[in-house]
């Protein structure tokens, strides 16, 4: 089966065309493409280990090929806190909140037996509410807030709930910020190659790490340049499958901002937080 063929199938068997939530009709809907970003541009990040995942292998990150701050040509930087929430990594006042960023990338915490909170629940309602406050941070800064996809453990499969959730929080966000969001699809790229190599135990190091040597870190890291430069990656050196595999998931997925068509439905819900606290000021 070709790399092709393997990613649509599993993008058309988890994700679904439409919205599902009464909030996208005040959202962007995908109808405009993102604007190009300068390619000497400052990414800052503010997650965990899956976000480590494409960082350069050192003693909080698991990856030993290809690094996302290899393939930039602009400035990264990357508030790390292993296993913590916005709302940690908030209270850390990290180069999120001090320093200046042309874009801003956020991942989501959860469980590994239930997957994200729903954001109806007191905890989902936590995390929306660091989200805006992250989101606004990088608006006032002039920089644009962008979703990173968290993936789903190695045991049980929790792609369909952590997606779902997410994109409860991505048109929220939008609908709370005013500006669109995007989403980098790490767990679609991640589950189709798992799908593309069907060995998990030649990609996982535990149940939710990829080996620092294996396949994914490095395609990750591809599929993160490709969604910022918004092109392919040149002069491909390792897993060439890997940097063919992120283009076609980020050309099939509509909030990557690729002219993209497959939309994941989000979770159908009242507004859990209808009006988020607004920015502290800094001090």
């Amino acid at each position: 089966m070709t790399t092709d063929s393997l990613t649509r199938r599993h993008v058309m068997a988890v994700i679904a065309a439409g919205c599902a939530l009464p909030l996208c009709s005040a959202a962007w809907a995908g109808e405009s493409l993102r604007a190009v970003l300068r390619p000497d541009a400052t990414i800052a990040f503010s997650g965990h280990s899956m976000i480590a995942a494409i960082f350069p292998d050192d003693d909080h990150a698991y990856n030993a090929g290809v690094d996302f701050p290899t393939l930039w040509s602009g400035p990264t930087h990357f508030d790390f806190i292993g296993w913590s929430s916005n709302a940690k990594r908030w209270r850390a006042h990290g180069y999120a909140r001090s320093g200046s960023y042309d874009r801003l990338v956020l991942t989501e915490m959860g469980d590994m037996e239930r997957g994200l909170p729903d954001p109806a629940s007191p905890q989902g309602r936590h995390n929306l509410q660091y989200l805006y406050w992250f989101a606004m941070t990088a608006i006032a800064k002039g920089a644009e807030p962008v979703l990173f996809m968290p993936w789903s453990p190695r045991q049980p499969d929790l792609d369909a709930q952590a997606m779902s959730v997410l994109h409860y929080e991505r048109q929220w966000l939008e609908q709370h910020t005013g500006h669109p969001i995007w989403v980098i699809p790490a767990g679609l790229f991640a589950r189709a190659a798992r799908e593309h190599y069907d060995n998990d135990d030649a990609l996982f190091v535990d149940a939710v790490h990829w080996r620092p040597d294996s396949a994914v870190p490095t395609g990750l890291a591809y599929l993160t340049y490709q969604f910022f430069a918004q092109r392919r990656v040149p002069r491909v050196t390792l897993f060439p499958e890997m940097e063919e595999l992120a283009w076609q998931v980020l050309q099939d997925y509509r909030w990557a901002g690729f002219g993209g068509t497959e939309a994941v439905p989000a979770l159908q819900i009242e507004d859990p937080l209808p009006e988020p606290a607004a920015l502290p000021a800094e001090g």
